[in-house]
């Protein structure tokens, strides 16, 4: 079964263990919208355990902390409360903006994170690919002299994305970067064409998604051995 939900307090969000690079997550954040938040406007969604338990209640607003991984939800605004997310096997979140997105974990890769499907891949006979998200806080800079000290800012949360090509059968898989090099050497001949309308450019996570695509119509496979 799922954790037990546990209400937040209006100060600290009880039991976040924030890294000391982190600052603290208050409920005002939570409330008015965190960079840490994958949502800025709350989504509805559910989540399905790892015993096949479901958390969905359609009044309810969820969102994901990118730092601490913890999911969140409301039917208010006001009362928030969360639930960890170590027993959680996919996370659903339905936005008006965006449109549906899944967070799922993928044995294969690294159980103890989430990745997002970006391919349209179904079933094991296919290639998949996945993107991870990181997120990280850089510091302000800190400026001193004999007068006064200074900062430049608080700081900012950065996003960063991995990507990750897993083989039919999910059983083997290896990373692929959004560079040129990378796609030749894991998808050889058969990205040739695709690169000559990138020109002298770099690959975008939009033109890795065709081609892996493309790989699944034409039954093409890549020359790089995975990694286990």
């Amino acid at each position: 079964m799922l954790l037990p939900i546990l209400l937040l307090s209006h100060a600290l969000i009880a039991g976040i263990q924030a890294q000391p690079a982190h600052p603290p997550l208050l409920v005002d954040d939570l409330q008015s919208g965190s960079p840490r938040l994958l949502f800025q406007i709350w989504p509805r969604g559910y989540a399905l355990g790892i015993y096949d338990t479901v958390l969905k209640d359609t009044s309810l607003f969820l969102n994901y902390d990118k730092v601490s991984r913890t999911l969140y939800f409301t039917a208010d605004g006001k009362a928030i409360s969360k639930v960890r997310t170590a027993q959680i096997r996919e996370l659903h979140f339905q936005s008006p903006a965006s449109g549906q997105t899944v967070l799922t974990r993928v044995d294969g890769i690294d159980p103890r994170e989430f990745f997002q499907q970006l391919s349209d891949s179904a079933g094991g006979l296919y290639y998949i690919l996945y993107r991870r998200l990181e997120t990280h806080f850089r510091r302000g800079s800190y400026y001193s002299n004999i007068a006064m000290p200074f900062t430049d800012g608080y700081g900012e949360y950065i996003d960063t994305y991995k990507y990750y090509l897993v083989m039919p059968g999910g059983r083997e898989y290896t990373p692929v970067r959004l560079k040129r090099r990378s796609v030749l050497d894991i998808f050889g001949p058969a990205a040739d064409a695709w690169l000559a309308t990138r020109g002298k450019g770099e690959p975008d996570e939009a033109g890795l998604i065709q081609l892996v695509n493309q790989l699944n119509t034409t039954g093409s496979r890549p020359l790089m051995a995975a990694n286990r």
